[in-house]
């Protein structure tokens, strides 16, 4: 992992907000506009999504979304 990408159209994706008072982790549905650039970090939540970051911020995207 570890490879960056740059976006060819607009994709939904979730946020990964860590919340101190609660385990794990929330989703805050976002847009990343075409042309951002995303670093794979590496497996997401299920065999279908990456766990990427974007201008230091993290996210789950589908995988088929990034072509």
């Amino acid at each position: 992992m570890g490879e960056t990408i740059t976006l060819r159209k607009e994709v939904s994706a979730l946020e990964i907000v860590r919340r101190e008072s609660v385990t794990g982790h929330f989703g805050v549905l976002a847009q990343i506009s075409k042309g951002s650039r995303l670093e794979i970090c590496g497996p997401g939540f299920n065999e279908r999504t990456y766990k990427v970051q974007c201008s230091d911020r993290l996210y789950f995207v589908f995988r088929q979304d990034l072509g």
